[in-house]
Formats: C-alpha cells, structure tokens, sequence
C-alpha cells in the first residue's frame, strides 16, 4: 500500500486529493492536522502533500526538515508562482506542481512519478482481497463491500492477526468521511446478505486469513 498524507487549505485540491483513490486502490489517502509529524510517525505516510503561499517560506523550509527526519517523499504545491519560492524549492530538492488547476490524473501520475520504486511498492494483495471477498458472495455494488476490504486491508497494513474493530472502524470512517456506526452497518448487510452469519470481526479476519494463503 502507499499512504498518502495532505495538509492542505485549498478546498478545490483537498477534494483532487481524495479523488486519488479512485485512480488506484493501492492508495490510503490520509487528512492530516496541526500534529502531523506525530501522525506522518503513527501512520507511516509515504508521501505528503503540502499547499504553500508565496509569503510562506519559512513553512516550506520546515517542510523539507519534516521530509529528511521522517524520511518521506513529499509534494509542494503552490498558490501562486513565485521565481523566488521556485527557487527555493528546487534548492531543496522539493518536487513540486506550480498550478492548482492540475486535474486529479495529473496529481495521480506525479505521485508515480514520485514513488520511482513504485511497482517494487504496489503488491496483488488487493487483487487477492477482491477475489475473496466475491467468493463469499458480497454484492460489490453495497457500501460494505468496499468496507470490506477496507477492512482486510487494515490486517495486512499492521500485520496483525489480533485487532480492535473500533480501530478499523474508525480508520475506514476517516477515509471514505463518514461515520464509525455507518461503517459497521454496512459492513453488518454485506455480510448477511451473503448468506453468512459471522460478525464483522470474524468475517473480516476469515478473509485476511484466506488472502495469506
């Protein structure tokens, strides 16, 4: 999986940057707050994103520190051009896009432009996952069923075989914005729509049992 983290003011770009998933489901797409180094730690974010206004070079000097400490790839995006802030940035080595209107492909394929060990990165377990889940026949046009495997994902990411499913809850609510019960209950239908009496925790690590083999 590659985690992708963003701390951005721009409404416009928050919303190309949730897109993302859409392009790839090997992306966990992250919103971050004033903590964030403590949460870039938590998460293990691969790349960030950060939006900068000219008048902000002290952040993006800061920016650059938080990359060589966390040993993270990053994307600068900029407000506004500014020979000066261009400047900068290229001293220190910042990859960048200098114009908001990019769509959400462009920001897709500079990221994997980024990500130069990208395809050592993405790995099948998704498509392992995906082949699981219709096995135990979860309609795939149900909410849950991307909950899912959102789920059997969340195993795979900690390497975890014992887990709270409040934490996968909460996760999942976090990534698709919404709420941790509304998550629970459509995982709960997907499940009982297949036919299978097992509780989420159950089905969720039968699944991930499954994909190791």
């Amino acid at each position: 999986m590659i985690k992708i983290g963003y701390y951005v003011k721009d409404k416009e770009l928050e919303k190309k940057i949730i897109q993302l998933s859409s392009f790839d489901h090997e992306f966990l797409v992250y919103e971050l707050y004033s903590n964030h180094i403590d949460e870039i730690k938590r998460l293990k974010i691969d790349i960030m994103i950060f939006d900068f206004y000219p008048n902000e070079m002290e952040l993006i000097i800061q920016f650059e520190k938080i990359k060589e400490i966390l040993k993270i790839k990053g994307i600068c995006v900029l407000s506004e051009y500014s020979d000066d802030l261009i400047n900068l940035i290229l001293n220190h080595h910042i990859r960048h896009i200098c114009d908001l209107s990019v769509t959400e492909k462009a920001l897709y394929v500079m990221i994997l432009r980024i990500m130069n060990e990208y395809e050592e990165i993405k790995v099948s377990i998704y498509d392992r996952i995906n082949h699981v889940c219709s096995s135990k026949g979860i309609a795939m046009h149900l909410k849950g069923y991307e909950f899912i495997k959102c789920g059997v994902l969340y195993l795979f990411e900690n390497n975890q075989n014992e887990f709270l499913m409040k934490d996968i809850y909460d996760t999942i609510a976090k990534k698709y914005h919404t709420t941790s019960s509304r998550v629970e209950k459509n995982m709960r239908l997907a499940i009982h729509t297949s036919g299978s009496n097992l509780s989420n925790s159950k089905f969720i690590h039968m699944c991930y049992r499954e994909c190791l083999n």
